[in-house]
């Protein structure tokens, strides 16, 4: 209780008491890793037993809110997931987890594959030094093995993405990714013990989200290759006397071409720097030429023009396309984390062990008006108001059915609940379905069409009841219907559409 103290007048004060509102704590804002997601799935799979109201009361419900017990949000999953695993780390041990293999595994093939291609880009470059005299680079051929052999693999990437990983939803789209990927795995079960490494065989192959760090350390890699190429040319330029020259059979017909192509390479800096781009002048005095069957070596003096652009060439076009991807995968990668739904249905079976003692006292309170959608043309069962009102706190205003008519009723019943939606301002579009009855396709289409009209946040409540009794009255649906319900919803990737299953005990 707090003391407030009020003047009466300049002599007299009067003593109130108001009670005091406590706050409620909120616990750090998790920052999941894939790893910890990792650890998270393994642990949901194999836990044998449920939190528990002592862990709900302990450590979920000092700072939730009471309307989130039985609509959680992602941001209240998150949070609680997040306490829970720190629990079972607790209690297991990182040994007996895969994420922790997982990083070690993935530190290891990053260090692995950077030193590969950082030899690979140095030593491809100190190698085109023994073509001729082990003084002269070839221009052409040095810089085919520095950036253009890289844009193929970028462009096949692109295509391959454009066609292949788009259409199949997979992340993982050219052999290098693969193979850091299949590299990532095999060190993964390795270290794991038998039981961790089925599961982790089994479950990889199927979450796109596992497949990003292979796409990050493949740009790395090209990074690397590119900055390994650049140090070793110019080591050359700084500490040997080397000369830079090209041939050809058809000087005629490629002269006119390397001289585009070097105004083209150039473009991004010439402006700037245009003492960095060789002229026709330079182009055409650097090719070297054979008498009797010897190459002749161009002049140091023409040659040395070259070397400013093949650095800014390895720079612009070999490092900053890489640096630039390495930044897309980054961001593509923590994109993917922060919409990670925790709505799965594995999620949502964890959350209704979680509460499902505490679902009831939350539900105390006003009722807000909502709109029921009855799916697959089903008839309003007897009772459906009491029951949204009693377990939801919904009270079923309006009502509309889709799926027994044509394509026309089914669009003015979707118009009556948007209309419904934009007069109510705290109103609810509650989906009511039988649960033995789940068509994906059909429900897949609904569901799509209803979030073009009311947006992409709008909260939908997913009531499923079971096969009536012989009086016709509510039923709660079997759990391997709530279970397929809710492997379909996670598949949706929607995080605001919540499932309700009917339950006879909150409903009286």
């Amino acid at each position: 209780m707090d003391a407030m103290v009020s003047p009466i007048d300049d002599s007299v004060f009067r003593v109130t008491m108001t009670p005091s509102v406590p706050k409620r704590v909120q616990p750090p804002q998790p920052h999941w890793s894939i790893a910890d997601l990792i650890d998270l799935e393994f642990a949901l799979s194999r836990s044998q037993e449920k939190p528990g109201p002592g862990f709900f009361e302990s450590e979920v419900e000092p700072w939730i809110e009471p309307a989130e017990i039985g609509h959680p949000g992602r941001k209240t999953m998150s949070r609680a997931l997040w306490q829970w695993l720190e629990r079972e780390r607790r209690k297991a041990g990182d040994g007996q987890l895969p994420g922790r293999a997982y990083s070690g595994a993935l530190a290891l093939v990053t260090c692995a594959a950077l030193a590969l291609t950082f030899s690979i880009g140095s030593g491809a470059v100190l190698g085109l030094l023994n073509q001729y005299d082990g003084r002269t680079f070839h221009v052409l051929a040095l810089l085919a093995v520095t950036i253009g052999v890289q844009w193929i693999f970028l462009l096949l990437s692109w295509i391959g993405y454009a066609t292949w990983g788009l259409w199949r939803h997979h992340v993982i789209v050219s052999g290098a990714q693969r193979l850091i990927n299949l590299w990532i795995n095999r060190l993964v079960r390795r270290s794991l013990g038998e039981d961790a490494g089925n599961w982790w065989r089994e479950t990889s192959r199927t979450r796109r989200l596992f497949g990003f760090p292979a796409l990050v350390v493949s740009q790395m890699a090209g990074l690397a290759f590119s900055v390994g190429s650049l140090i070793a040319l110019l080591g050359c330029v700084l500490f040997l006397s080397v000369r830079f020259g090209w041939e050809t059979t058809t000087a005629g017909t490629v002269a006119p071409a390397v001289e585009q192509a070097v105004q083209w390479l150039a473009a991004p800096w010439s402006w700037i720097r245009p003492e960095w781009v060789p002229d026709d002048e330079v182009i055409r005095g650097t090719l070297i030429s054979l008498e009797d069957r010897r190459p002749v070596m161009v002049a140091s003096q023409l040659s040395a023009r070259w070397y400013p652009f093949l650095l800014a060439c390895l720079l612009v076009w070999g490092i900053l396309p890489r640096v630039t991807m390495l930044g897309i995968m980054t961001f593509l990668r923590h994109r993917a984390l922060n919409d990670y739904s925790f709505q799965e249905r594995v999620h949502r079976e964890w959350w209704r062990g979680l509460t499902e003692l505490e679902i009831h006292a939350a539900t105390a309170g006003p009722a807000d008006g909502a709109f029921a959608l009855l799916l697959g043309g089903l008839d309003e069962p007897p009772g459906l108001r009491r029951a949204c009102l009693q377990q939801l706190r919904f009270n079923v205003e309006e009502r509309a059915v889709l799926g027994s008519g044509s394509l026309e009723d089914d669009e003015m019943a979707l118009k009556k609940a948007v209309d419904f939606l934009s007069r109510k301002k705290d109103g609810r579009i509650i989906l009511v379905a039988e649960s033995w009855a789940l068509v994906p396709k059909e429900f897949r289409e609904i569901h799509d069409r209803l979030r073009e009209k009311v947006g992409a946040k709008a909260a939908l409540d997913l009531f499923l009841i079971g096969l009536p009794g012989p009086d016709h009255s509510l039923k709660p649906p079997a759990e391997e219907e709530i279970s397929m319900w809710e492997k379909f919803a996670g598949e949706l990737g929607d995080p605001f559409l919540y499932i309700q299953p009917f339950q006879a005990a909150l409903a009286h």
